[in-house]
């Protein structure tokens, strides 16, 4: 597949999975976004939390795009998966549901309009970004967007009481 065609499907899942986040995501009642219980170590995170969990990520994968390759050093880099999310949770902490979802569609605009300023070689370069060991980026969109959606859509559904 080349490269125009890669960027061109990988931008459709995004937009298409990011619909369907939002969709979810507006079936929370206002005054339950905050609301803990919904996941987590000890089930701490609220929807809110859950997605500003997801935008950070987001950002920060929009950040390196627009970095035009380079790493872009971050006190989070050396921890572990767990360790990084908690740092996250306890960052977000503070904004309220209103905050946390204007920096959850500010950060998904910030990537979408980073993916869309790459060139096709970019996208699919093993070599351009240090940061993504070998692999091309439009490997690694996806689980920062759409499969990032996949392991907490089913938490927030479970939660709402749409699955069992």
């Amino acid at each position: 597949m080349d490269g125009e065609t890669i960027k061109i499907e990988l931008l459709d899942k995004v937009r298409l999975a990011r619909a369907e986040w939002d969709a979810l995501i507006a079936q929370v009642p206002k005054e339950r976004l905050s609301e803990p219980g919904v996941e987590g170590e000890g089930h701490e995170w609220s929807v809110k939390d859950i997605v500003a969990h997801v935008a950070i990520y987001e950002d920060w994968m929009a950040q390196q795009l627009n970095a035009g390759g380079p790493n872009i050093p971050h006190e989070v880099d050396t921890m572990s998966q767990d360790q990084r999310n908690a740092w996250i949770f306890e960052y977000n902490r503070r904004l309220d549901a209103g905050a946390a979802l204007a920096y959850a569609a500010q950060s998904h605009r910030k990537l979408i309009t980073a993916i869309e300023a790459l060139s096709p070689a970019d996208l699919t370069s093993t070599e351009k970004w240090e940061w993504a060991r070998g692999k091309p980026v439009y490997q690694l969109v996806p689980y920062e967007t759409y499969l990032h959606y996949d392991d907490h859509a089913p938490g927030i559904r479970r939660w709402l009481g749409l699955e069992a």
